[in-house]
């Protein structure tokens, strides 16, 4: 769309144009003031230089949208997200804007002054990404992934602020891309599969550090060469290859893998073979492939590793392969149920046909654990399912970092039973190599014993292996948030955004970190505005809270009654694990609207669902919390205050720092509703003194505690807190 980039602003070449302080050079997707160089997606860029263009006149939406998106799909909502953005990166304000201004109902306007071409000395050099990025976008129809796989390097991955006993270990960095199938499509599971299982032979070495999968799958589809994936990843060495299997024949067929090694630094392959085998031979050339791996790392072998690598983890191909679909289906517990049962059905079959295969145990016991932590099934038998597996992983094999990280997500996730899990953890990093997903695993149990500071230094390790996708960032923002170091979480959450801007939640928390530091709910309003997939259900919730937060009872009202909202069921680090729905939710709404009797009949019909739940699992604390709100709403004062005592006593703070903030929030909720104003004072207090997501500026915002305001146990409140 080469009509954006007037002959103006398009040919300033390197020198750019200054727009206020900044330097901009749209061929470079980049701005810089100073030594500070940030870089933009190309599409922001284009806004930006489309307004540049027209400084100080207004811009409708639709001409915007028209020229930068043309026919695309959801153009004004990428605007709104273009728009964030770039207000970001430039540092404005939107509600004293020094850049851009936003006309109601017109458009945009660039206030700031534009200088064509700008005369000015290149920036202090960028991060090494820069310049891999300077070839890749001076197209403005370049590849939208490439684009913001770079961009997000560049601009954030770079920049978090980490403890100081975060920094990156020495261990030699390799990067395992999928294997690349050329065969037949539905052989994708083994291609995949089998760089995965390669991955984690490497990564079973100490002195290796294994590129987390996520990260290395999500830039293997950039169209990237390998060395830039290696640069990108800050990896030495990149293992890629092809796999292609014959099915004709006897015995399976005979499969063909190709793999290679690259050295990053200069892009040279220092090793590579092909081999062609017999389809039960899959699992010997693993490991032979990780073998020739580490001897081109140079690492040397321990007795225990070098076994580890040579020895198979079964003799039996089918079992092997049956494995190997698990892997495929359930690698991410975020996947479709659908994909988490047929992942269970494969680890079961694999266990089946080879009862001696200690990672086919451990993996279905991760899954398992996975499953009831989530919700999928909370029986009891599934539990003690979960745990045979693990003992069984350990008993085949006791000195298995897989097999005791099985054994700590059962503590974790079935058991709460975190300082075990953490020694389980803790002996698995020890026996093997760096690991993304240990180190992550540490850092969610260590802030449910309330050690913020170490969690936050765990999931900067993390992010170091897994430096393109999200988690690590907002893991890391959500502990910073819960600590109340709120300028530190605004920045991960941002840098979260940067790295994967089509994922709600970091929105989403970045909006909550408004709320709890300044009670800001206008830039919150503007973060939400700017999530992608804005009709995802889920985000009915959100702007629930942000429009009661702003006080418009009838907007937030009127958002529930017209959504197909359901139950809400979370277990989000600043509220630990909540039951909420769409009942609850509309008798709040119904209450703040002055339709009392309405507000009654939500909560009656809330009452009796929670009821039927809890005679099920009467132990559950969630829904005791809930079950007293539900109480609470319909005139049952002492009743609900009984509930919420219950849920405190079921979960107290001092057996888990995060599910234990839920039910005392709940509890001050409901003594607010019964009239014990100084008891939800001290509750609230309580929850104050704590790490977790209640701050004194979202308490002058939430209308749940309008009751408690101008009484003297509040007043107290709120002058000895002044976070």
């Amino acid at each position: 769309m080469t009509e954006l980039r007037s002959d103006r602003l398009a040919d300033a070449g390197e020198a750019g144009f200054g727009v206020g302080d900044w330097i901009v050079r749209p061929g470079l997707n980049q701005l810089s003031r100073g030594a500070q160089v940030v870089h933009l997606r190309p599409k922001v860029m284009d806004v930006l230089v489309f307004l540049a263009d027209r400084a100080g006149k207004v811009v409708s939406k639709s001409e915007l949208t028209g020229a930068v998106w043309a026919k695309e799909f959801l153009a004004d909502t990428a605007l709104t997200r273009a728009v964030f953005e770039l207000r970001e990166a430039l540092g404005d304000d939107p509600q004293r804007p020094a850049y851009v201004e936003t006309i109601s109902k017109r458009g945009y306007r660039l206030i700031a002054e534009v200088s064509r071409p700008a005369r000015a000395a290149a920036p202090d050099p960028a991060p090494r990404p820069a310049s891999r990025w300077r070839g890749r976008s001076s197209a403005v129809g370049g590849t939208w992934m490439t684009a913001l796989l770079l961009c997000s390097l560049c601009a954030f991955g770079r920049s978090s602020n980490r403890p100081a006993n975060a920094a990156p270990p020495t261990s030699k960095r390799v990067a395992v891309l999928p294997f690349d199938n050329l065969g037949d499509p539905a052989d994708v599971f083994l291609a995949t599969a089998l760089a995965e299982e390669i991955a984690t032979r490497l990564a079973t070495v100490n002195g290796v550090a294994v590129i987390a999968r996520s990260s290395a799958e999500r830039l293997a589809r950039s169209g990237l060469s390998y060395k830039e994936i290696g640069e990108a990843l800050a990896a030495e060495y990149v293992l890629a290859g092809t796999v292609r299997w014959d099915r004709s024949g006897a015995h399976g067929g005979r499969v063909r893998i190709t793999p290679s090694l690259v050295r990053v630094g200069d892009g040279a392959q220092v090793w590579a073979s092909a081999y062609d085998e017999a389809a039960g031979e899959v699992l010997r050339v693993q490991s032979d492939v990780a073998t020739n791996v580490i001897a081109e790392l140079g690492v040397k072998l321990t007795g225990r590793a070098r076994e580890s690598l040579r020895t198979p983890p079964t003799a039996n191909a089918a079992a092997h392969q049956a494995y190997l679909r698990g892997l495929y289906h359930a690698n991410n517990l975020y996947r479709p149920e659908e994909d988490l049962r047929l992942g269970l059905q494969m680890y079961e079959r694999a266990v089946e046909l080879d009862p001696g295969f200690a990672p086919a145990w451990s993996a279905l016991s991760i899954l398992r654990s996975g499953m009831f932590h989530f919700g999928y099934d909370r029986s009891d038998g599934f539990r003690a399912a979960a745990k045979m597996a693990a003992d069984r992983a350990i008993e085949l094999d006791p000195g298995s970092a897989v097999g005791h990280a099985s054994m700590g997500f059962y503590l974790y996730w079935c058991r709460g039973e975190f300082r075990r899990a953490l020694d389980e953890f803790a002996f698995a990093r020890r026996t093997q190599g760096e690991s993304t997903w240990l180190w992550a695993a540490e850092g969610y149990v260590l802030r449910r014993l309330g050690r913020w500071d170490e969690a936050l230094a765990s999931f900067a390790r993390a992010e170091t292996l897994d430096p393109v996708l999200s988690n690590s960032a907002r893991e890391g923002g959500l502990t910073s948030l819960c600590v109340r170091r709120y300028d530190q979480a605004e920045r991960d959450f941002k840098r979260a955004i940067g790295l994967e801007p089509d994922q709600a939640s970091a929105y989403e928390f970045l909006a909550q970190t408004y709320w709890l530091a300044r009670g800001d709910t206008a830039q919150a309003r503007l973060t939400l505005e700017a999530i992608p997939r804005p009709s995802d259900p889920w985000l009915t919730y959100w702007w629930f809270w942000q429009e009661l937060f702003e006080g418009k009872f009838q907007a937030a009202l009127d958002r529930v009654e017209t959504s197909d909202i359901g139950v809400i069921t979370t277990s989000a680090v600043t509220t630990g694990r909540m039951w909420d729905s769409r009942e609850l939710m509309l008798g709040r709404a119904y209450a703040l609207v002055g339709r009392p009797a309405d507000a009654v009949r939500a909560y009656e019909a809330a009452r009796v669902e929670i009821e039927g739940l809890l005679r099920g699992d009467p132990d559950d604390f969630a829904l005791q919390s809930a079950y007293g709100l539900a109480l609470a709403g319909t005139g049952r004062g002492a009743e609900a205050v009984r509930a919420g005592r219950k849920a405190v006593k079921l979960m107290p703070l001092a057996k888990d720092a995060v599910n234990g903030t839920g039910p005392i929030l709940a509890l001050a909720e409901v003594q607010t509703a019964a009239g014990e104003f100084d008891g939800a004072c001290r509750e609230l207090g309580t929850l104050l003194s704590a790490p977790g997501g209640l701050s004194v500026p979202l308490l002058k915002i939430d209308p749940r505690w309008a009751p408690l305001r101008g009484r003297p146990c509040f007043a107290s409140l709120v002058a000895g807190n002044r976070r």
